[in-house]
């Protein structure tokens, strides 16, 4: 199974460029506690809602209600019922396989940023390339542009708006050239 993080040379070149700005530990950049929300905890991704989230939170819910409604001089004694353990249990079983086949966005991310950083190293480089079916590349600068920007969707999609330079709008050229290439 692969990792589900970007590789350290994709997290370095996104960084330099400034394209990933959300936070992560060891960036010497603060969390901004105004943007956490209780439901984000049932959030996959920008704003989308994780079902198998849900219910496992809510089959945990009933579990720790059970457990806070029993008699609390016989907690040591406290047995979970056998059909809420039964739920529980059926509750994990669901969200680990729908977790399991998930796909890997941060894969597709990974290949993406690679073929993003290969494309700018032969723009600046003017080292000959191949794009898509193994053509010759002729205009360095239009790949390079088309397949950073495809890495740029992706890294929006992953970390969402608020976590990438991009915004919501649109992504413009001057976004995706470096002050190297500008």
């Amino acid at each position: 199974m692969a990792k589900k993080r970007l590789s350290i040379e994709n997290w370095t070149w996104l960084r330099e460029r400034g394209w990933l700005t959300a936070f992560e530990k060891g960036t010497d950049q603060k969390a901004d506690p105004k943007k956490a929300r209780w439901g984000d905890l049932l959030k996959s991704g920008e704003n989308d809602f994780d079902i198998y989230k849900f219910q496992l939170v809510t089959v945990s819910a009933v579990v720790a209600l059970a457990l806070l409604t029993s008699d609390q001089t016989q907690l040591a004694t406290f047995t979970i019922p056998p059909n809420l353990l039964a739920l529980l249990g059926l509750s994990n079983v669901v969200y680990i396989g729908a977790k399991a086949v998930t796909p890997n966005s941060m894969e597709k991310l990974n290949a993406k940023v690679d073929a993003a950083r290969e494309a700018e190293n032969a723009m600046l480089t003017g080292t000959p390339i191949s794009g898509p079916a193994g053509k010759k590349v002729t205009d360095p600068r239009s790949h390079y542009l088309a397949v950073a920007r495809e890495a740029a969707e992706i890294l929006r999609q992953v970390y969402g708006s608020e976590g990438t330079k991009f915004g919501k709008d649109p992504i413009t050229e001057e976004q995706l050239l470096t002050r190297w290439t500008g």
